[in-house]
């Protein structure tokens, strides 16, 4: 075979997982339902990469987990608590099938970048088109900020009392964004970070504005060793801004991250505030008592049967509220129990083993890389207490997967041994 055209079909192999992020921005209903599971276009593509990966496991013989023990244990214990479900919760088994199948299918696009055959200026070319991915979804929030909804592509845009706004990605995109606003820190693109950081804070999503603050100062202390002069300027802008603050505490009521702080109401399920967060991670919290070391299998669908026959038909849409704790760790927890989470613990620290950067004479762009995704990966994981990543169709879920297969294939590239 043309080694050129080999190299252009690795390409196109590495590309699936952007391809994914691309293709799932235009569906807003299933192209089909069969017994209540909706049939995408995302998830179609993801029987793509499931079929590509059984090919490479029976024709190609490769390894699906290679050595990564706890990412196999993770899996298996998916797996087991998969069939579990049939016996413990029969009216959830279809719905249990459905989410771990899907959350496994993306899963399989970190498999498919570690059996891909692709140079340094490959993995750049696929960086680059997240970036672009990420500057799109920037520029759409500012035009949803000051213009509204695009009806033509879908709802893209929540108002209310509260002022947000979001891209094609929904509310996900501040997650996804606070990523990239650090990646353009540590590969010096300056306005490309504030860029990202505005559009943030015009999505007003806590966890992810905290997320980047923090990623931010690591990156000054750790990375910039900041000066003295830094620490001035920091101090003398935050003067300025308590004594605008003092001066006309009105001012920034239009800002939606401090009407959520400001405006959380715990009782009005309709609100966008914080409030509701605050009911669901305690209700979770009480719910966990019932199955502590095994889970639920699918919280959501468990509380939806739970408390379903208490409401009435008005009042439907506040499950939303009861059946996601919006919180990660506990929703492992409500999902696999105890016992679950802590595989999930030992399958992240796999996860910061790859993704971890060494001294290493290494391409700078795919450093710079190598060291945003650890340090925002530390943070997420840590500071991510606001929502829930780990279900069938995240972005956040999907990024992952394809920043840990990139920095897998940078190891690769330069040799580098944990």
């Amino acid at each position: 075979m043309n080694p050129s055209l080999k190299q252009n079909k690795f390409f196109f192999s590495a590309y699936i997982g952007v391809l994914l992020l691309y293709v799932k921005l235009f569906f807003i209903q299933p192209i089909f339902s069969f017994q209540g599971v909706g049939i995408t276009l995302s998830l179609i593509l993801l029987f793509v990469v499931f079929f590509r990966i059984v090919f490479k496991l029976t024709i190609l013989k490769i390894n699906l987990f290679g050595k990564n023990k706890a990412a196999s244990l993770f899996w298996i214990f998916i797996f087991i608590s998969t069939i579990s479900s049939f016996f413990l919760s029969p009216d959830i088994a279809t719905g249990v099938v459905t989410v771990n199948i899907q959350l496994f299918f993306v899963y399989l696009i970190f498999i498919d970048f570690k059996t891909i055959n692709i140079s340094s200026l490959g993995l750049q070319k696929i960086i680059k088109a997240l970036v672009n991915f990420a500057s799109l979804n920037a520029i759409l929030v500012f035009y949803t900020f000051f213009f509204g909804k695009i009806s033509l592509i879908g709802e893209v845009s929540e108002s209310g009392n509260i002022t947000r706004a979001f891209g094609l990605m929904g509310d996900q995109v501040a997650w996804f964004l606070s990523f990239f606003s650090i990646y353009a820190l540590y590969n010096g693109k300056r306005i490309q970070y504030l860029i990202f950081l505005v559009a943030i804070l015009m999505c007003a999503s806590l966890g992810a504005t905290l997320v980047l603050i923090i990623a931010t100062l690591i990156y000054y202390i750790k990375e910039k060793r900041a000066s003295a002069s830094l620490y001035i300027k920091a101090g003398f802008f935050s003067i300025i801004f308590i004594g605008v603050l003092l001066i006309s505490p009105n001012i920034f009521d239009k800002i939606g991250l401090l009407q959520r702080v400001n405006q959380g109401d715990f009782a009005d399920a309709n609100s966008q505030t914080t409030g509701h967060r605050f009911n669901a991670i305690n209700t979770a919290i009480v719910n966990i008592g019932e199955k502590p070391l095994w889970g639920f299998q699918n919280y959501s669908l468990a509380m939806f049967n739970k408390y379903d026959h208490l409401l009435s038909d008005m009042e439907k849409g506040k499950l939303t509220y009861l059946t996601t704790p919006n919180n990660q760790i506990l929703a492992i927890i409500c999902d696999y129990g105890l016992i679950g989470f802590v595989f999930f613990i030992f399958f992240i620290f796999s996860i910061m083993k790859i993704v971890r950067p060494s001294a290493i004479n290494i391409n700078n762009k795919l450093y710079s890389f190598k060291k945003s995704s650890y340090t925002w990966l530390i943070v997420f994981f840590i500071c991510n207490q606001s929502a829930t990543w780990f279900l069938p169709g995240s972005f956040l879920w999907i990024l992952i997967c394809i920043i840990v297969g990139i920095c897998y294939k940078i190891n690769k590239l330069y040799d580098y041994k944990k």
